[in-house]
């Protein structure tokens, strides 16, 4: 421990020193009140000061104490010769560590040094106690300040009230707002009662139910919903109260939320669900909804019904339940498509309890939450079953009269058959040529009737005829009728179409007339010749074209003149047609047929 004696007389200096020194103490000599100023300031140690009050020129010990007591906290004893009462003024109020006479001698300087530092020490403790006290006192008091700023914030509302008083020792600002009365009606439980349940028997029937309640001590019954309370402006409200007893600290927590809009809101979607429900289950079209898993999570009454279920036997169940395995295959399908976000209408199969299958119409769509994330489906379900079977029937008639009506064809191609080879047989017996002639070309009209029938016959249509197929065959047939009379060469190129039957039959005879005449005169005193045939499609409208390179048209010759039987047989059905016909000789003979398909 330093000490810094400040004494301005050399030899008395020099005795304290020895004096101090000899009981332990370090010792530090300052010569003035400046000096002792430079010596605190510079060295940190100095555990105690002797201060001399008379240092002769400069400050004196009084104002070198007061400047250092400015700077550090640290004890003054000082020393004097005077023991007048106006010395002991001077340093009264300066330092309170001791007032030494320097003739007292070493053993009342060590003590009072001693003593000093004892004092100076408790002073210390005192105040680092003081300081502490002021920190924990300042850190409550900012607790306390953050405590109620939070529970004045808070959506619910609480006071807390001695239990033996029974007055409040705090109120939050929601309590009073919620109530809707202030703080002095509701402090006074008499004036409390009275205020917020108006209404005697209401109010006798809350109370003696409150206060049985906080007597029984029991923390669950201390707890009323839906209780109606008026605040100070009339207005209606529902609460939550709930007391929590704290019996040890002499404590009731009393709390208090507002339920108002809640219990509006709770009251609004029960009447939205039961008409949602109503409707639901008004509707003739089943509804249906599933989770992500596929389980049944909803369905209406009629849902159930047209599969012979109640809604409870179904829901909690997986809907491929209710299908056989086709259905469940299409039913995966269907799901993944709803995975994707894909909104369709699709026809499904559902299985009924009595085993029937149940054909249903689906309008279907995804459910994803806010995420987008997929949460399952719902369908909207309508009974097809009636439909779905009058379709079959219908089908299953339709089936059963083409095949009555193919029947029906084959016997009228086998009945023109027949005919054909009459008359066939009946043009070799005869020797007159024109007699022959006449029963070929019949002969020939009659095969292309049959080649029609083929054609339809064949064909998946009753009503149209693949006219391609149909004048080729024609076309093969005339040649082979008459193939003794010449060598053809054919260059046949036919564009694919479809004709309607009576339309084909048409072209069919004049396709027939054209061929005919063509092996009757074309090639007449010749040996050979080249027959070409062109189908040409463009949209809606046909070219056909027949052309030979025989001998040609006769000089003079119209078709608006000729009255022979095939060229007026050619000519009436083209205007039948409705059709553009042309005749020209050129190296031969070319007709040109333009016609609508339709």
């Amino acid at each position: 421990m330093t000490t810094l004696l400040v004494e301005d007389e050399a030899i008395i200096a020099a005795a304290e020193t020895a004096a101090l020194q000899r009981h332990g103490f370090d010792v530090v000599h300052a010569r003035s009140g400046e000096e002792a100023l430079e010596v605190v300031q510079s060295t940190a140690d100095v555990s105690l000061i002797l201060m001399d009050i008379d240092l002769g020129s400069g400050i004196d010990g009084t104002e070198a104490a007061r400047r250092i007591l400015a700077q550090r906290e640290v004890p003054i004893v000082f020393l004097t010769s005077h023991s007048e009462p106006e010395f002991v003024d001077r340093v009264a109020g300066i330092s309170g560590y001791g007032y030494v006479l320097k003739d007292s001698g070493g053993f009342v300087l060590v003590e009072t040094i001693r003593m000093a530092m004892r004092l100076f020490e408790a002073r210390m403790r005192l105040k680092r106690e003081n300081e502490d006290h002021h920190r924990t006192a300042q850190r409550l008091a900012e607790r306390n300040t953050f405590i109620e700023t939070v529970l004045d914030n808070l959506p619910i509302g609480l006071a807390v009230n001695y239990i033996d008083a029974g007055t409040a020792t705090y109120m939050n600002r929601q309590f009073e707002a919620i109530y809707g009365w202030p703080k002095d009606v509701l402090t006074d439980i008499g004036r409390f009662f009275d205020a917020v349940y108006p209404d005697p028997g209401y109010r006798d029937e809350i109370k003696s139910r409150v206060l049985a309640d906080i007597a029984s001590g029991d923390p669950r019954r201390m707890v009323w919903d839906d209780v109606v309370t008026i605040t100070q402006d009339g207005e209606q409200r529902i609460v939550r109260a709930q007391n929590i007893p704290i019996p040890e600290q002499n404590v009731m927590i009393s709390t208090v939320q507002n339920q108002t809009q809640q219990k509006h809101i709770e009251e609004a979607l029960r009447e939205s669900e039961q008409t949602y429900r109503f409707l639901v289950d008004s509707l003739h079209e089943g509804i249906m909804q599933i989770d992500g898993d596929g389980v049944i999570v909803f369905v209406n009454t009629r849902m159930a019904e047209m599969l012979g279920y109640t809604p409870a036997d179904m829901v909690g169940r997986n809907f491929l339940e209710f299908m056989d395995e086709r259905g469940q295959e299409i039913a995966r399908k269907a799901v993944a498509r709803r995975r994707a976000g894909v909104v369709e209408q699709m026809e499904a199969e559902f299985r009924c309890r009595n085993g029937r299958p149940l054909h249903v119409l689906l309008e279907t769509g995804p459910i994803r939450d806010a995420d987008g994330r997929y949460r399952g489906a719902i369908a909207g379900v309508m009974d097809i079953t009636a439909r779905k079977e009058s379709q079959l029937m219908l089908e299953r008639q339709i089936r059963e009269k083409n095949l009555l009506l193919r029947e029906t064809h084959h016997r009228i191609k086998n009945n023109i058959a027949t005919i054909a080879s009459l008359l066939s047989m009946q043009a070799e017996k005869l020797s007159i040529p024109e007699a022959r002639a006449a029963l070929r070309e019949a002969t020939s009209r009659v095969r292309s009737m049959r080649e029609l029938y083929d054609t339809m016959l064949i064909g998946e249509s009753q009503h149209t005829v693949a006219l391609d197929h149909y004048l080729g065959a024609i076309i093969e047939s005339v040649i082979e009728l008459f193939a003794a009379e010449a060598t053809i060469k054919r260059d046949i190129e036919l564009a694919p179409c479809e004709c309607p039957a009576k339309r084909a039959f048409s072209l069919g005879i004049i396709v027939n007339e054209l061929m005919t005449n063509i092996m009757k005169h074309a090639f007449a005193n010749r040996s050979a010749g080249t027959i070409t045939v062109t189908l040409q499609i463009h949209g809606s409208e046909a070219q056909l074209n027949v052309r030979d390179n025989g001998v040609g048209l006769p000089e003079g010759f119209s078709i608006d003149n000729e009255n022979g039987f095939g060229t007026a047989l050619v000519r009436m059905l083209s205007e039948e047609l409705n059709a553009q016909l042309t005749m020209t000789s050129d190296g031969g003979t070319s007709v040109t047929l333009r016609f609508g398909i339709d």
